[in-house]
Parts: C-alpha cells; sequence; structure tokens
C-alpha cells in the first residue's frame, strides 16, 4: 500500500483481524446492548502497538428503527493489556446500519 511518487505520498497501509464473542446483555423492545471479547492480530507493529496479537473488547448498542432496519453505535478497543510497553491501544467508534 506505499504510494510514492514526485508529487504525492501516501500513508502505509496495515491490516488487522478481530475474532470476538458477543453477549446480549440487555434487550429492551427496540434497544439491545451487547459486550463481547476476542483477539486480533495486526499484520505490522508500530508506536500504538508493539505486539502483532492483542485482546479486544467491544460494547455496542443498537436500535431498532423499523421491522427489517437497525442502526448500531460500537466502541472497540484492541491492546496488548501491559504485555510490553508503551501499551497505548487502539479505540474505533463504528456506526452500523443493517438490514435483516
Amino acid at each position: 500500500c506505499r504510494c510514492s511518487s514526485s508529487m504525492t505520498i501516501s500513508a502505509h497501509c496495515d491490516w488487522g483481524f478481530s475474532a470476538m464473542r458477543r453477549w446480549q446483555v440487555i434487550h429492551r423492545s427496540r434497544w439491545k446492548l451487547y459486550l463481547g471479547f476476542g483477539a486480533t492480530y495486526r499484520s505490522e507493529t508500530d508506536l500504538l502497538e508493539p505486539i502483532r496479537w492483542n485482546f479486544a473488547y467491544r460494547v455496542s448498542l443498537r436500535a431498532a428503527l423499523r421491522r427489517n432496519t437497525f442502526l448500531e453505535f460500537s466502541v472497540r478497543h484492541w491492546s496488548d493489556a501491559w504485555i510490553k510497553s508503551p501499551e497505548r491501544g487502539q479505540n474505533f467508534l463504528l456506526l452500523s446500519i443493517g438490514v435483516r
């Protein structure tokens, strides 16, 4: 993903994979709250995360918009849980729209 020329320089790309088990902890008519825990793998290390394998957790709030659609707001965190310093972690804010 490195692209450079005399006029343009872009950032180096890497990728990550997350496997997580998610539990529904609250269900109120149109609202649901989910908690998830799992592991992640990153293709490269950097200043944010000095190791490739990390722990992950996720908190999601889902609202039913109509019969077959929903809106979900999630906060996801990846970190190595102080296995190797410095431990900064990465946070992701996700907004999803789903159709069943």
